[in-house]
């Protein structure tokens, strides 16, 4: 029997990456709720034909709760491939061969 390896080694998952899945979950599930929440205080305000409203800005807080883990994964993403590529460095850590100063091979 060969020395190949059969099985393989499975592939780090990054910090940023189950963080971001961790807090966009919990935001999602928030802001849905609150979305569900402001239509539901609207049918009852109109079911018992209220002159008071819930605030409009309960939709707007659940939509910006969704959002925002999103806006801000992406923003860290965006700086940490400048990152790598000002310092040469590929997605595992592994710094890219460069060619010689003086350019000889």
């Amino acid at each position: 029997m060969g020395g190949k390896r059969i099985f393989t080694t499975a592939k780090r998952r990054e910090f940023s990456k189950i963080m971001c899945s961790i807090a966009f979950v919990l935001l999602a599930l928030l802001g849905g709720w609150m979305i569900w929440k402001y239509y539901a205080l609207m049918k009852l305000a109109i079911e018992t034909e209220s002159s008071v409203t819930p605030d409009a800005s309960l939709p707007i807080a659940g939509i910006t709760a969704i959002i925002t883990p999103i806006i801000s994964y992406l923003m860290y993403q965006a700086r940490l491939k400048n990152s790598r590529n000002k310092y040469g460095i590929s997605e595992n850590g592994v710094p890219y061969t460069m060619p010689d100063q003086d350019g000889g091979e």
